[in-house]
């Protein structure tokens, strides 16, 4: 049964289509080349081909934009101490495990101190587990004019009451692997500002953040009902002189065998990042503001270039088959 030939005009018509599909793809393959380029590689800060200048900066306005509106409508400080937990946590028990407020002898405030209890996650042979120990301590309304008079030291020697340092001594039960044993160790750490989104209100020095100190550690941890700090505080005068006072010592009610604990008391934090809650407005902010135009730009170059080649090509084309 012989086929039937197709006829000299339907494969001029074919032969056109095949030159204007292309004429008109080929400019917007070139276009979504550049699109995914600049979302997935050029503006996209995870990848080694980034421009860092741009993705650095609108990453840092995201964060700051977050941190506004995480913090929005919580009171001073303490709505925003548990706010902050939740950012800072991984998973993070909402209802404080310690909180005292800390008098001098004279019965005179020095400062208020809260205690979060937070887990973080440990991935080992692709199993996860919630065993890194993580007590977080936040201090406020400090009285650092307080604490200062608290030191016998000649007070022309302490020109400013921003030399205190507060620091926070934590003790615990370690397991020693190698020889079998337990015993207590202590890991020293300073107390830092909480990131410049929690002003402390009521300290005497009110250009001062909230302080805070997280203590974190695994599996060498020997189980504990009880993990004791100190609360500290020094004066550097100078590099061979630091006197010391240690305000408090309390046993804060943790569990150091975080796999006993029970999870229904956590819940989850947002893991020091707002990247997962920012991730679409990112993208959105790299298209209307980068990549849109470059794409468009793209497109009518190339289409500047390969329209007019491919229309001079049909119509010599047409002509030659008349």
């Amino acid at each position: 049964m012989s086929q039937k030939k197709l006829s000299f005009k339907t494969k001029r018509r074919i032969i056109n289509f095949i030159i204007i599909l292309f004429t008109i793809a080929i400019p917007l393959a070139i276009a979504a080349f550049v699109a995914d380029y600049g979302l997935n590689k050029r503006y996209n800060p995870n990848s080694k081909h980034a421009e860092t200048s741009v993705t650095d900066k609108i990453m840092s306005d995201l964060r700051a934009n977050a941190f506004i509106e995480l913090m929005k409508g919580a009171g001073f400080p303490r709505e925003r101490i548990q706010k902050y937990v939740e950012y800072r946590s991984q998973k993070y028990n909402p209802d404080p495990i310690y909180e005292e407020t800390v008098y001098n002898d004279k019965g005179e405030k020095l400062f208020n101190m809260v205690v979060y209890d937070g887990i973080w996650k440990r991935v080992e042979d692709e199993k996860e587990y919630y065993d890194i120990v993580s007590p977080q301590i936040y201090l406020y309304d400090v009285q650092y004019g307080k604490i200062k008079a608290e030191f016998m030291v000649d007070p022309d020697v302490i020109e400013d009451i921003e030399d205190i340092e507060l620091s926070v001594k934590f003790t615990a039960p370690f397991y020693n692997h190698n020889t079998d044993e337990v015993k207590d160790e202590e890991r020293q750490y300073k107390f830092t500002d909480v990131a410049g989104v929690i002003t402390d209100m009521d300290s005497d020095l009110r250009t001062k953040q909230v302080q805070t100190c997280e203590f974190r550690a695994a599996l060498r941890f020997a189980q504990a009902e009880t993990l004791t700090i100190d609360i500290n505080a020094k004066i550097i005068i100078t590099d061979s002189n630091t006197p010391e006072i240690a305000f408090k010592t309390i046993n804060l009610p943790i569990n150091t065998d975080a796999s006993t604990r029970n999870m229904e008391d956590f819940e989850d934090g947002m893991s020091s990042s707002f990247d997962a809650m920012i991730s679409k407005q990112y993208k959105g902010i790299v298209f209307k503001k980068y990549v849109w135009w470059q794409s468009l730009i793209a497109l009518v170059v190339s289409g500047a270039v390969i329209v007019p080649f491919g229309l001079t090509f049909l119509i010599k084309k047409n002509e030659e088959d008349k």
